[in-house]
């Protein structure tokens, strides 16, 4: 009997798993070469290991269906701890993460979402925690203007 509840248990839990919309997460560098080849938009989302806000989105906007649709669909998404010191590739030029963040990127806090186009240049960031609703408005709307973001990015030197 004991085994029969504990089975039911499982297969509950791994059902209720797998019906979690997960986002997926790349790597930074394989998204930006992604991005070279497709044109598309790096999606950037800064976090820190201590951040409160940033733990409540993952459990709750990055969980939303809406989002994750339109994340794995239209952008690269890419997280990224702020205080990391791993070297990225920062408007093109190799930098610790932590000093592109703030000084390329214009990190007011955490957490904070990043564009960054297919010439690997920032585009835009915004410093908040967001709600489901929130992160659909916003993720439409720079898809709706993905051309306009596209172009406001300054081209590649080579």
């Amino acid at each position: 009997m004991n085994k029969i509840v504990f089975t039911i248990i499982l297969t509950a839990l791994s059902i209720t798993q797998a019906a979690i919309p997960q986002v997926h997460w790349q790597e930074y560098s394989q998204a930006l070469e992604t991005a070279k080849k497709h044109e598309m938009i790096v999606f950037v989302n800064i976090y820190a290991e201590w951040c409160v806000p940033c733990k409540v989105m993952d459990k709750t906007t990055y969980r939303d269906s809406a989002v994750v649709h339109i994340l794995n669909t239209y952008f690269l998404p890419v997280k990224i701890n702020a205080e990391s010191e791993d070297i990225i590739s920062c408007n093109n030029w190799p930098r610790p993460t932590d000093k592109c963040v703030k000084e390329n990127w214009k990190l007011k806090g955490v957490p904070t979402i990043a564009l960054i186009g297919p010439a690997g240049n920032y585009i835009l960031s915004i410093s908040q925690a967001l709600t489901p609703e929130q992160m659909k408005l916003i993720l439409q709307d720079f898809q709706n203007n993905r051309k306009t973001l596209l172009q406001s990015e300054p081209q590649q030197v080579k």
